[in-house]
């Protein structure tokens, strides 16, 4: 279980370090904030430490990659949406939806890490 437990987390600082990496570098361009640029690239950078963990943590290359990916998708949109940035689509919706069932199907492996079993 605890196993389990911090790859949850690790995904969870993967995902954040991404969304605020993201909107610092969305920021420096758009309002010309030098400062803003690098601190997207140290999160970046920090990001890159997190995913090595989620791959060895996981041991798959693939079910690394669609958990941070989609966790992004879908912390970005939701971010956007809240934020005011974007309008919720149907669209957007049913791509979210679409990324939850590729973790899910993904494999064996991912559906167990889902449900909490063991890998």
């Amino acid at each position: 279980m605890n196993n389990i437990m911090n790859k949850w987390i690790l995904i969870m600082i993967l995902v954040t370090l991404e969304i605020v990496g993201q909107y610092s570098l969305d920021y420096s361009i758009t309002k010309k904030q030098i400062l803003f640029k690098y601190a997207g690239i140290i999160l970046y950078a920090v990001s890159g430490y997190f995913y090595y963990e989620l791959i060895r943590q996981t041991k798959d290359l693939g079910l690394a990659n669609i958990l941070w990916t989609c966790g992004t998708f879908i912390g970005i949109t939701i971010l956007s949406i809240t934020l005011g940035e974007e309008k919720p689509t149907v669209q957007k919706m049913v791509a979210s939806v679409l990324m939850i069932g590729a973790v899910l199907l993904y494999s064996t492996e991912g559906v167990k890490l889902v449900r909490g079993g063991k890998n």
